[in-house]
């Protein structure tokens, strides 16, 4: 668990646990020290101010500059100098449109007759969406010569090679029927990485 630090008058630091956020504890010194909401313990310690998650995560990494972060190619263990794009579909939204089957409309006839057959077929159901589409393009660094393995990758060894980055093995822990493909087939140099969180 993640420890803070807040100060008592007398100069002392005192380590705090999220839970103990707005409470009241004792510093060593006898004194009682108030400890600050989360948010404001979380921004002391040079973090936001709420948790984000995995995704949001990755694509503050991206804009800050911080991804890709590797310094060796996952494929051929050799020095990154290129930069390749990979789509990371986490969920998709389900989508029903709430329409009698087959099965019901055949029950519906013999059940009810014909006329309600015909009403069971014009009647339907509004559309339904279930989940979220959610997705993340995530930039991985390569070597150039690991290319032209990459675009032609399957989904199991992009997913492996994603892993070798602590925050895509996230993603990917979080998210483990996630689909993933190659976006950009062009690899980057390095240093010319384009912002692309969308």
């Amino acid at each position: 668990m993640t420890e803070y630090e807040v100060s008592c008058e007398c100069g002392k630091t005192i380590p705090v646990e999220a839970m103990q956020a707005g409470a009241t504890i004792t510093c060593p010194c006898g004194k009682p020290v108030q400890v600050p909401k989360l948010s404001k313990l979380r921004r002391a310690a040079g973090q936001t101010p709420i948790p984000l998650n995995v995704v949001e995560q990755i694509r503050s990494l991206i804009r800050d500059g911080q991804l890709p972060d590797n310094v060796s190619c996952p494929i051929t263990g050799k020095p990154v100098d290129n930069t390749v794009w990979l789509h990371i579909q986490c969920e998709r939204i389900d989508v029903r449109h709430g329409e009698p089957g087959f099965w019901s409309n055949i029950a519906y006839f013999f059940l009810i007759g014909w006329i309600w057959f015909i009403v069971a077929l014009l009647i339907k159901e509004p559309r339904k969406e279930f989940g979220h589409d959610i997705s993340v393009d995530a930039p991985l660094g390569i070597n150039h010569a690991a290319s032209g393995s990459i675009t032609a990758a399957s989904v199991r060894t992009l997913k492996a090679v994603l892993a070798h980055t602590p925050i895509y093995s996230q993603l990917l822990h979080e998210y483990p029927a996630a689909d993933v493909w190659v976006v950009d087939d062009r690899p980057q140099r390095r240093g010319t990485l384009h912002d692309r969180t969308d």
